[in-house]
């Protein structure tokens, strides 16, 4: 059998590909002296279940011991480049839709791998239409879109304690670290500037890893309530000086109430870093 099959091998007579499609190719094979049943047993015909992509005819001539010439026509399903290159790559969608995320975001794009839109010959265009979904589009007359729904996840810059803190402890920028955290899980409103946290003390304990807000701290006490204090009033380039009793207590930058010495005037200024109320008219 090996021999016979060999032999029909060699006597191929013609061999020849016509395009059908982007997708097929027609191969025409003219084969001398094949034994019966050749044709049947290697190229199933279209009522054949082994193969329903393979088509085959044969004609005999007239006298059965003769010669036989078979002429056999196989289409042959195959993936050409030109039909992948007919559709968009699910890659360029997802990443129209994920450039509408901005650098505080990271965010999955859920699409189908097996996705099949036309090719668009110009840009995609992308625009965000909720919360978690992208419009991307081909913008043609005869273009698409489709909404790509999205994952995302908003960062936001926090202070983060080092270490734990005990209730008074002054926090210094060595205490905290700027770190990002996902906005959805951050409850309140938290501190992002070391400017705002470093050189205040803490309210209460603070166990390392706490996500600092401002109920946390407190402005430190330069001036205690029934303390004397340098009292400042600047009126343009004239200033005066004298001494008061403060009213309350406060910290830098804060209003403090303070009642002069000398005329027993209730006047009200600003704590500066020294200690010193000054009062502006």
């Amino acid at each position: 059998m090996e021999n016979r099959e060999s032999g029909i091998g060699n006597r191929l007579t013609g061999h020849r590909s016509v395009p059908i499609t982007n997708r097929r190719a027609v191969h025409i094979l003219e084969v001398s002296d094949a034994p019966p049943g050749f044709c049947d047993s290697r190229f199933p015909t279209p009522d054949s279940p082994k193969n329903g992509t393979q088509l085959a005819r044969s004609s005999a001539s007239s006298s059965g011991s003769g010669p036989m010439r078979l002429l056999l026509l196989v289409i042959l399903l195959v993936s050409a480049p030109a039909w992948a290159d007919g559709y968009q790559s699910v890659d360029s969608i997802r990443a129209a839709a994920l450039a509408t995320v901005g650098p505080d975001a990271e965010a999955e794009a859920t699409l189908d791998p097996g996705l099949r839109m036309p090719a668009c010959p110009i840009a995609l265009q992308a625009q965000p239409t909720g919360t978690n979904t992208v419009e991307v589009a081909c913008p043609q007359p005869a273009g698409w879109r489709l909404f790509v729904p999205l994952k995302v996840r908003r960062n936001q810059d926090v202070l983060v304690l080092r270490r734990g803190i005990t209730s008074g402890e002054t926090i210094s920028l060595a205490d905290i670290s700027i770190e990002k955290r996902d906005a959805a899980r951050i409850v309140g409103a938290v501190l992002a500037d070391p400017a705002t946290a470093v050189g205040k003390t803490a309210r209460r304990i603070l166990p390392a890893g706490t996500l600092l807000s401002a109920n946390d701290l407190v402005t430190p006490r330069l001036v205690r309530r029934g303390d004397t204090v340098p009292l400042v009033s600047r009126n343009g380039g004239l200033e005066v000086r004298m001494s008061g009793r403060a009213l309350s207590d406060a910290g830098e930058n804060e209003r403090v109430s303070v009642e002069n010495s000398s005329s027993r005037r209730v006047v009200q200024g600003i704590v500066e870093a020294s200690g010193t109320v000054v009062v502006s008219r």
